[in-house]
């Protein structure tokens, strides 16, 4: 419910603060040809923690994010914490995290044998 909200909210007005930061990165995987986006959004808590929000989106004129995609989130070392897997026909994969300054995690996207992982510190 908090994250239709917050998706709502935006449409409003996208820079405002009560949003923290939102970021989106094409990562080009091929995937027969089609081109995947990461969305990471934080937003501050009343908790002086940041709850965090991953969504795997496919970008151009794809609608489904290819079967077996994997979004994978890790620790600071590697080990991995969770994991979804892209089902047929899937828009969008999400993880929301809860975090705290300082905290460092990995997000390894998985099409097939090639992988992409991008690392964050909050």
């Amino acid at each position: 419910m908090r994250r239709q909200a917050v998706d709502l909210l935006q449409q409003i007005e996208p820079r405002h603060l009560l949003f923290g930061a939102t970021r989106e990165r094409d990562l080009s995987l091929d995937f027969d040809g089609e081109a995947i986006a990461l969305r990471v959004m934080v937003i501050p808590r009343w908790d002086e923690r940041y709850s965090v929000l991953l969504r795997v989106y496919p970008t151009r004129d794809w609608r489904f994010l290819p079967a077996g995609l994997q979004l994978i989130v890790l620790d600071e070392t590697g080990n991995e914490l969770a994991a979804h897997t892209a089902r047929d026909r899937d828009d969008w994969m999400d993880r929301p995290l809860i975090v705290e300054v300082g905290d460092r995690f990995g997000i390894r996207i998985a099409p097939n044998e090639s992988s992409v992982t991008e690392t964050f510190v909050i």
